[in-house]
């Protein structure tokens, strides 16, 4: 077989030092710009910040704190807060020692000197605290945050599922031949109480909100006569070159200015298109989507690749131009890449099987909710096939617990 060269051509896309800044700034949120504004006027003696800036920023900050996520502390305070527990005090002050997971990791001696209460009132606040919802808050390891939930799964088994959380580490090696010795009980049976804690969430409070600085919107949208209208907040109209500078009798001065100037109006050249491929895609998005927030409809079917096809843009840079950035409607921030769905089968996105998965369960019998089997066979009679796992997935982006959780007993 001879061997043969053959000479290939290939182009290689390669950026200047503009066009990277440009795609830079293109990728940021408000939280991220003004950062690097603020970076850039510390050390560059051109770019001027006038005082509207900061104005109108505090201004968006203090609007989005009310309308963002609640954390997992605004959660678990609410519920006290409305509660008659008579050491209520007490109980916030433990709920603000949570960590991210729900977990209280302090010992409580040390909190007890800390907060000058008996250790009988900080142990009844701790059980109190452990009685509110997302189950397992307030557990001081992840044993007892399964302990706290299985207590309330109702089961023949019951004494043998209490027993087994003594002996995860074997479960979850699949040893329970070995668990089924160590608790005198079938090895069956063990199986069964296996499948129920997995049921439980080791992490109840991972899902909240985390309590960062809220995600300023950088859009916002409103409805008049029927029609959506878009406003970018443009923060460039703050930000001025500052010219109070006399360099005529030191050259190597003027050519620092220069120099500086010159890096001050690329970054508002950048900002500029940044805001305006911000506002061509956000233009089209709102006009696919558009009865979703006139009339609360479920959301259409739209990709990235489609818009990109619509604004005669490539694809990544319409992915960048969306990531972490967020709208704000009627009072309530949405993040841009949550309007985008996939079609699940037959034209059907997403979003249309969350609102009504959420439908079902909200007016399901709460003595007897409906398990993810159950809920896929309720698609199925809609002629919408989903996959039990999928379901499960849609399930706990919507923060819905399984159905052993939300069984109430009266």
């Amino acid at each position: 077989m001879k061997t043969q060269l053959v000479q290939t051509y290939k182009p290689l896309q390669h950026y200047s030092l503009k066009q990277v800044q440009s795609l830079a700034v293109l990728s940021m949120n408000m939280n991220e710009l003004e950062n690097k504004i603020s970076s850039i006027a510390e050390e560059n003696p051109v770019l001027e910040i006038l005082p509207t800036y900061y104005t109108r920023y505090n201004q968006l900050l203090d609007e989005n704190i009310a309308t963002s996520e609640p954390t997992l502390t605004d959660e678990l305070l609410s519920q006290c807060n409305t509660s008659k527990f008579e050491h209520k005090e007490v109980a916030r002050y433990l709920i603000q020692c949570l960590d991210s997971n729900g977990y209280l990791t302090t010992p409580l001696p040390t909190l007890r000197k800390e907060c000058h209460v008996s250790m009988d009132i900080l142990k009844k606040s701790l059980t109190y605290i452990q009685t509110l919802s997302p189950k397992g808050v307030g557990a001081r390891d992840m044993q007892e945050c399964l302990e706290i939930q299985c207590r309330l799964i109702k089961t023949k088994h019951h004494d043998l599922l209490m027993k087994t959380l003594h002996y995860l580490p074997d479960l979850a090696k699949g040893h329970f031949q070995k668990v089924a010795q160590l608790c005198d009980a079938n090895e069956a049976n063990v199986r069964k109480c296996f499948e129920l804690i997995k049921t439980c969430n080791p992490k109840p409070g991972a899902s909240y909100a985390q309590g960062a600085t809220p995600l300023i919107p950088d859009i916002e949208v409103t409805l008049e006569d029927d029609q959506l209208l878009i406003q970018i907040h443009d923060i460039t109209q703050s930000l001025q070159l500052n010219k109070d500078f006399d360099t005529s009798f030191d050259k190597e001065a003027a050519n620092y200015i220069k120099q500086q100037t010159k890096l001050v109006k690329q970054l508002l050249n950048s900002i500029q298109r940044r805001n305006t491929t911000l506002y061509e895609v956000c233009r089209i998005i709102i006009e696919i989507q558009k009865d979703y927030f006139i009339d609360n409809a479920p959301l259409k079917v739209m990709t990235y690749q489609q818009i990109a096809e619509l604004v005669n843009r490539h694809t990544s840079t319409v992915f960048r131009c969306i990531q972490n950035k967020a709208l704000v409607f009627n009072n309530q921030t949405i993040l841009l890449s949550t309007l985008f769905t996939n079609e699940v089968n037959d034209g059907v996105s997403d979003d249309t099987i969350k609102k009504e998965l959420k439908r079902v369960i909200q007016n399901e019998d709460k003595k007897s909710p409906l398990s993810d089997e159950q809920l896929c066979s309720h698609f199925r009679e809609l002629h919408i096939q989903v996959s039990r796992r999928t379901l499960a997935k849609y399930r706990k982006q919507l923060r819905i617990p399984n159905s052993m959780q939300r069984k109430v007993i009266f």
